[in-house]
């Protein structure tokens, strides 16, 4: 089920016994759990919050307990994990919450984030899934009109889920702050650049732009906006993987869904082949080796890191 189907879904009130919450977007993802949470009367009573590694038995054991003054109770393990050690300081299996699906209160809803390993593999057999990647271009189109009553620019949207990267909870953060700013008026593209801080993919997006238009200064203003601050073996390594995927990008003409591959959405792919585009193969492959080769260097002590940043601008535009 998607994001979006689910507030229909629990209208109609036909619940399932366990929910497993997936997808990259962490607004999306509380969202999801405070809309679940809601089917529960009187929550403070019927609702029961793990927000770390709780052990199992004490989960299945909330599950069982019966509501009071209300239809269900809520019990979700947000921080639910087999890999580490839970509360009680042991590793949980996950075996018991799989048998309690088996047969589960009929009164109780179990909510659990999650999607690596077999015991989420299996989990995802007996729940109902809650897909909460990012959202399509157009269901935050509507998103954003909605939430500024359509008085807002198609120009200003685009601009505003580009800076955002398509993520829920930059793009309500950045879009409260410019509404405060402008109430009851039209908000055009300059309003969005003036006021709306870019996230960092974007910024490695114009940064990328900069090389390949040979602007060195606007290069290296970029670089020092990016909020890795002075943690230049991150960056280093951050657009080293950027560069990779304009390569992938540009010796792979099929579209597709090579999007997939390189872990973007179709708009992050859409720059990526605009600047593909303006590299080409051949310069990209080049510009892989240095940054590869400075990443190592890095890493083994033999160049310093500001040194290292400083040679990978100045030699990128110069390939």
């Amino acid at each position: 089920m998607k994001y979006n189907a689910l507030l229909a879904h629990i209208q109609s009130k036909k619940y399932k016994p366990c929910y497993l919450v997936i997808g990259e977007d962490k607004w999306l993802v509380n969202s999801a759990v405070n809309m679940l949470c809601e089917i529960a009367s009187n929550p403070i009573i019927n609702c029961n919050i793990y927000t770390e590694n709780e052990n199992e038995e004490n989960i299945v054991n909330a599950l069982k307990v019966m509501p009071w003054d209300s239809d269900y109770r809520v019990v979700a393990a947000l921080g639910f994990s087999v890999s580490k050690s839970n509360s009680g300081g042991q590793k949980n299996t996950g075996k018991p919450i799989l048998e309690y699906l088996d047969d589960p209160n009929p009164s109780s809803v179990l909510i659990i984030i999650g999607n690596e390993g077999d015991f989420f593999s299996k989990l995802g057999k007996k729940a109902e899934i809650i897909d909460c990647s990012k959202l399509e271009t157009s269901e935050l189109n509507n998103y954003i009109r909605t939430q500024c009553q359509n008085n807002i620019e198609k120009s200003a949207i685009d601009t505003l889920i580009a800076y955002c990267s398509k993520d829920m909870g930059r793009i309500t953060t950045e879009l409260n702050k410019i509404l405060s700013y402008k109430p009851d008026q039209i908000i055009i593209e300059q309003d969005i650049k003036e006021l709306a801080i870019k996230d960092d993919e974007y910024k490695i997006y114009e940064l990328t732009n900069c090389l390949a238009s040979k602007k060195p200064d606007d290069a290296f203003k970029i670089w020092d906006t990016l909020s890795y601050g002075t943690d230049n073996v991150y960056l280093i390594t951050a657009v080293y993987s950027y560069f990779r995927k304009l390569l992938y990008t540009a010796v792979n003409k099929s579209t597709g869904d090579i999007y997939k591959k390189l872990g973007v959405n179709e708009y992050a792919y859409k720059y990526l082949v605009s600047n593909s585009k303006k590299f080409g193969a051949v310069k990209l492959k080049k510009i892989c080796d240095l940054l590869q080769s400075l990443e190592f260097r890095i890493k083994s002590g033999k160049i310093d890191p500001l040194a290292a940043s400083n040679m990978a601008i100045l030699n990128i535009i110069n390939i």
